[in-house]
């Protein structure tokens, strides 16, 4: 239930829009999430494409000279045997002389051209790696999602502070022209000696310092408007704020403090929590692996000696199943466990402290949020009433009835009431952005 102890406050979005859309483009922050999300992408590519088989193109030619020799007895071997069967057949016809040989260890000229296949049939720790790369994506997903809101409130939240700026310079102009009123006429009254020549010097001294309090005013919006330009990524980018600030977007707040321990559930951060816990089950998986990792190659082709080109000698193929089992890795499993199990302790307390810390800052935004209505409608009125007392004290101070200085301190009054007013309305604002944050998904 949304509540009703806020007033709407709208927000027309118009020109904060623009400056949002151009820090979702522009900003670097944003865009080195970006470039890290477009990376994990393709890692999720590269890791499915283990599951595909692998098909490579071998062409080997190799020419050789001299190097080691490979001794043949076959003289030593054979004309023994040949000489006892002459002596037994009396036949002449046995070659009694064979001489022995050695071949070269490396043929002289020899090749070999094959087309090999490899594919994993099954493989459970790419299977694993895929889903621990589709995890890893989601999560930055997820995160390119949070730095997306967050710049947002960052955007709007600095806007309203040069608009506060602009609202107080504002003050300061309408202070000074009102001083500059106010010397013309004691200028006049000096003339006719209804007043002292040192009325003139307070206020000159009053106008100095309000001058230098504009000037003070105006660096501080020199410096958010580098900040701005840094947030949003674009140099020399930053028109004028309008009279109103933007109007057109309703803020509310829950009816009570009871309803703040649904809101968040679904909030992008929990989500982080729960897919950096899904990594690490996957992971658990992996070393609880006690299964086979089964393959296939399939290899065939030419190879044979550059001399001797018969094609149908030298065909082949080749077919290996292979099959690979881890039983033992010296007891890393076990401690790979247990490191794992810390980490996953470590993610849920993470999550606890989020949930508690996130209780806490909507307790806070929500009190804050009341507490800075309520002094906003005192402020209100004491700004109304410190300009009609100015005012009225001016027309004494024409009739005689006061001195500058008395005047002087209404006016002070005045524009502290009136600083404070628009100090306040802008941190609102500001509460309320940041609560809708805090609450948004």
């Amino acid at each position: 239930m949304i509540g009703c102890f806020f007033t709407a406050v709208k927000f027309s979005h118009a020109q904060v829009n623009e400056y949002v859309s151009l820090a979702m483009e522009h900003n670097l922050k944003l865009n080195k999430t970006k470039k890290e999300l477009e990376i994990s992408k393709t890692n999720i590519q590269i890791a499915k494409s283990y599951k595909l088989p692998k098909l490579t193109f071998n062409n080997n030619y190799t020419l050789a000279n001299g190097g080691r020799q490979i001794a043949f007895p076959s003289g030593d071997l054979l004309n023994p045997v040949y000489q006892a069967l002459y002596q037994l057949t009396g036949n002449n016809s046995f070659n009694l002389a064979i001489p022995n040989f050695s071949e070269q260890l490396y043929p002289n000229s020899f090749y070999t051209t094959y087309l090999n296949a490899e594919w994993s049939i099954y493989n459970a720790k790419v299977r694993q790696q895929i889903n621990q790369t589709l995890i890893t994506n989601k999560i930055q997903q997820i995160e390119s999602e949070i730095s997306a809101k967050k710049i947002t409130k960052e955007v709007k939240i600095l806007y309203l502070e040069f608009h506060r700026h602009y609202k107080l310079l504002a003050l300061h102009e309408e202070i000074l022209n009102y001083l500059e009123q106010v010397k013309q006429k004691v200028q006049k009254l000096v003339v006719y000696g209804y007043a002292e020549a040192v009325d003139i010097d307070v206020i000159s001294y009053e106008l100095a310092k309000q001058e230098q309090e504009r000037l003070a005013l105006k660096n501080n919006m020199e410096l958010l408007k580098k900040q701005f330009e840094n947030l949003v990524g674009v140099s020399n980018y930053f028109p004028e704020p309008v009279k109103t600030p933007f109007l057109l977007e309703e803020f509310k707040a829950p009816n009570t403090y009871s309803e703040i321990d649904s809101i968040g559930r679904e909030k992008k951060e929990l989500r982080l929590f729960a897919e950096k816990a899904k990594i690490l089950d996957e992971e658990m998986k992996g070393v609880a692996l006690w299964k086979p990792n089964i393959g296939i190659n399939l290899r065939s082709g030419f190879e044979g000696f550059t001399d001797n080109m018969n094609a149908k000698d030298q065909f082949f193929y080749l077919g290996v199943v292979s099959v690979n089992w881890t039983l033992f890795e010296g007891g890393r499993n076990k401690s790979k466990k247990h490191q794992l199990k810390l980490q996953q302790e470590l993610i849920a307390s993470e999550k606890k402290l989020y949930e508690e810390d996130l209780s806490v800052m909507l307790h806070k935004a929500i009190t804050k949020l009341k507490v800075q209505e309520e002094e906003l409608k005192v402020l209100e009125r004491k700004k109304l009433l410190s300009k009609r007392l100015m005012n009225h004290e001016k027309k004494r101070y024409l009739q005689g009835d006061v001195d500058v200085v008395s005047l002087l301190n209404y006016k002070t009054k005045y524009k502290e009431d009136v600083t404070k007013y628009y100090s306040t309305k802008i941190s609102y604002l500001q509460s309320l952005i940041h609560y809708n944050w805090l609450i948004s998904d």
